[in-house]
């Protein structure tokens, strides 16, 4: 009879121990990507993640929610052996360098091939990406530093254009 009562004792206080244990890590789950149709015919991969944060303590401030991303157009694709060259088209907004650096990783993640990206808001801009400088003529130079947000540079480079110009630009990874 000693036994049967410290095993319900052992199986009680295992029960208890078990329902005082807090989750304190964050889960995530992926799911499989997703194709959707951009304009022009090219195509979007994305990868929906949900991810469950702990339960915040009492009397802390909440977190504040990440901002929608920037929907973003595949507007020009020149593949190329050292990775493509996208021009992507942004709605005409106004951004700030976070979010200009989020549309940058977006399209990474859609396109893992791309070294180069130039982020317009305004598709009459296009064709001024693409052209050197020397060959611009003055109004689509004007065009182009208006409407020329930010440039992913050798896959690794972030330089900021036209309004962000200030900003200048800086290097990620390894």
């Amino acid at each position: 009879m000693k036994v049967i009562g410290r095993l319900i004792f052992l199986v009680f206080f295992g029960l208890v121990a078990a329902g005082c244990n807090q989750n304190t890590e964050a889960t995530t789950t992926t799911a499989p990507p997703s194709v959707t149709q951009v304009g022009g015919g090219s195509t979007s991969t994305g990868i929906a993640t949900t991810t469950t944060a702990p339960d915040e303590p009492t009397g802390t401030t909440p977190s504040v929610a990440a901002p929608d991303p920037i929907e973003f157009e595949v507007r020009y694709r020149s593949q190329k052996d050292d990775g493509d060259l996208l021009v992507v088209l942004v709605p005409a907004g106004e951004y700030d360098d976070r979010a200009l650096e989020g549309v940058l990783f977006n399209i990474l993640d859609a396109y893992p091939t791309a070294s180069d990206v130039r982020v317009i808001d305004d598709i009459a801009a296009l064709q001024a990406v693409l052209t050197d400088d020397a060959d611009l003529v003055d109004e689509d130079r004007s065009l182009r530093d208006a409407h020329y947000l930010v440039e992913l540079a050798n896959g690794v480079r972030i330089v900021f254009h036209g309004p962000f110009a200030d900003l200048g630009s800086y290097s990620f990874g390894s």
